[in-house]
């Protein structure tokens, strides 16, 4: 549980931010590419 909960708290405090900058499309295709890998 904890590492599912320090994932979540990271994704909130660094995700939001990237996502406001650089577009949720981007952001998704990071995402996307990650699960591929």
């Amino acid at each position: 549980w904890l590492h599912l909960l320090f994932n979540l708290g990271v994704q909130v405090v660094v995700g939001l931010p990237l996502e406001m900058v650089h577009g949720s499309f981007r952001i998704a295709a990071v995402y996307m590419a990650g699960v591929l890998a």
